[in-house]
């Protein structure tokens, strides 16, 4: 986090420190860090800010999976479904189709639950 946040030669400082995001003065020094997550910390779990707009700082921030951290990602296209507000990966594999098939279906202008309808076999 430190790395992304101050080093301008990080492939990544762009989207973290480039952007104005920094982390807490408390979490320069690792035991403290370590003090306010390390109790909640399990393995394979990786650093996840509630806010991507916000710092790293205890309130902010919280152990995910790789999947959270995935759904969690600016680059994520978000539908509204008769289910409720989901990515479109979550709602194809709601619907178990394809990313692509799921996107054909909303830009063909398909939504609630002809969303998740399946498909109809030819004859």
């Amino acid at each position: 986090m430190k790395v992304r946040c101050y080093n301008k030669k990080m492939h990544a400082y762009d989207r973290y420190g480039g952007r104005g995001i920094k982390v807490c003065d408390r979490w320069h020094q690792f035991e403290n860090f370590l003090a306010d997550m390390g109790p909640t910390y399990r393995n394979g779990l990786t650093l996840d800010r509630e806010d991507n707009d916000g710092d790293y700082e205890p309130s902010n921030c919280y152990w995910a999976t790789m999947a959270q951290q995935n759904r969690n990602q600016s680059s994520n296209v978000y539908i509204d479904t008769c289910r409720g507000r989901m990515t479109m990966q979550d709602a194809a594999k709601a619907a178990g189709i394809t990313w692509r098939a799921m996107a054909y279906r909303v830009s063909a202008g398909k939504n609630g639950e002809n969303l998740f309808a399946p498909r109809r076999q030819v004859q």
